[in-house]
């Protein structure tokens, strides 16, 4: 009886180091239960096994051996072609060893479809426990040898089921925590992706990256900068004809589309107000040629209104539209719903050119005009009075 507690003993410590070595060296949770089931194979005399854990009500399958394949690790609910499955739930119950020696021969299971089928010498189903509960249980099978489960193997996996619950346990709880890092981290990224997305609608790049970088945007001297101007011809009228519902639905169709093409041609939209609709272009990806793109985009949306006319849409606007080009203060505005902004005498000077327009044309500044004479078919209207800014050179673009 020494002998057999000395052996048990020294099996014990080698069953914690070759346990402890295999889940040290097994890279995921996989590779751990497959090198439990190895060790529990080499250890009970079994030439065919399973673990199962408790899952919920049932209980799954995690790991499988046989001489063919050797172990693996599965994820599967059991079946009557698989296992014996009255046998292994009434284990599950009872929470006790059960031993059977040539199942097919014993009065009481002879009947059993699985045992008539596979015809098992030994059996034996070990109840997991942790804690008093059911963790999961060892289903073992033997088809050379009868009795194979003696009394000295069932000791070995009294020390291996101790090691497996615990093992398994912390590498349950381990994937758990891993999984929800990965989650977290996924959701981090995705909620910083959309944060990305929604500055990059309100602010140009450079000023998201000094937000970033500072909590704040430093106002800035922005030179050589193009302004446009677009509004909607009678909208007063036009609102008063529409419901709410209406109403917005139009502004948003044809701001949706103004959106586009601002975008297309790397220019960035600063706001709108009502009806009002304001773009720049000299920063960014534009910052050499600013001014084409603002004219070519202009030009871009009224035929995009054109379009909407003569195609008979109900919500049928024209827009006029004033381009200027000169320098302007950029920043971002308030400490509550931030708005990158720009202020200077070159808006206001787009402004006016954009009330001095006419209906479907884009109306453009001296300044302006220089930048793009050889790039556009541009019409001189002459010296036309400006409010507070007196007579001013204005002309039209079309394309060439």
């Amino acid at each position: 009886e020494n002998t057999v507690i000395g052996s048990l003993q020294n099996a014990d410590m080698n069953l914690v180091l070759e346990t402890s070595n295999a889940i040290n060296n097994a890279k995921d949770i996989d590779r751990v239960i497959e090198k439990l089931m190895q060790i529990v194979i080499q250890n009970s005399g079994a030439d065919t096994g399973y673990i199962l854990i408790s899952n919920r009500a049932d209980l799954l399958i995690k790991a499988s051996f046989n001489m063919r394949e050797g172990a693996k690790s599965i994820t599967e609910y059991p079946d009557i072609n698989s296992l014996p499955l009255n046998v292994v739930r009434y284990v599950g119950r009872v929470k006790e060893l059960l031993v059977i020696n040539n199942p097919a021969k014993n009065a009481e299971y002879s009947e059993l479809p699985y045992f008539v089928s596979h015809q098992p010498l030994s059996l034996l189903v070990y109840p997991i426990l942790k804690q008093g509960e059911l963790f999961g249980i060892l289903y073992l099978e033997n088809y050379l040898t009868e009795g194979i489960f003696d009394k000295k193997r069932i000791g070995m996996l009294n020390l291996i089921s101790s090691q497996i619950a615990m093992l398994l346990d912390n590498a349950f709880l381990n994937k758990n925590i891993e999984t929800r890092v990965m989650e977290r981290t996924f959701a981090l990224e995705t909620e910083k992706n959309q944060i990305s997305v929604l500055l990059e609608n309100i602010f140009p790049k450079e000023a998201i990256e000094q937000l970033k970088a500072t909590g704040k945007v430093t106002p800035q001297e922005l030179k050589n900068v193009t302004v446009m101007m677009a509004d909607i011809k009678g909208f007063t009228n036009i609102s008063e004809r529409l419901n709410p519902e209406e109403l917005i639905t139009m502004i948003d169709n044809y701001f949706r589309a103004f959106d586009e093409i601002i975008g297309k041609y790397g220019l960035e939209k600063i706001k709108t107000i009502g009806d009002a609709y304001m773009a720049i272009g000299g920063i960014g990806k534009t910052l050499y040629n600013g001014a084409e793109k603002m004219v070519q985009a202009a030009l871009e949306m009224q035929e995009f209104a054109k379009k909407r006319l003569i195609e008979g849409a109900s919500e049928q606007i024209e827009l006029r539209i004033g381009i200027h080009t000169g320098e302007v203060i950029a920043g971002v505005v308030g400490s509550k719903k931030l708005q990158y902004d720009i202020w200077g005498d070159t808006v206001n000077i787009a402004a006016r050119m954009e009330q001095n327009s006419e209906p479907s044309r884009v109306n453009i500044s001296e300044v302006t005009h220089n930048l793009v004479k050889d790039k556009f078919h541009l019409i001189y209207r002459g010296k036309i009075k400006a409010k507070n800014k007196g007579e001013m050179d204005m002309y039209f673009a079309e394309q060439l």
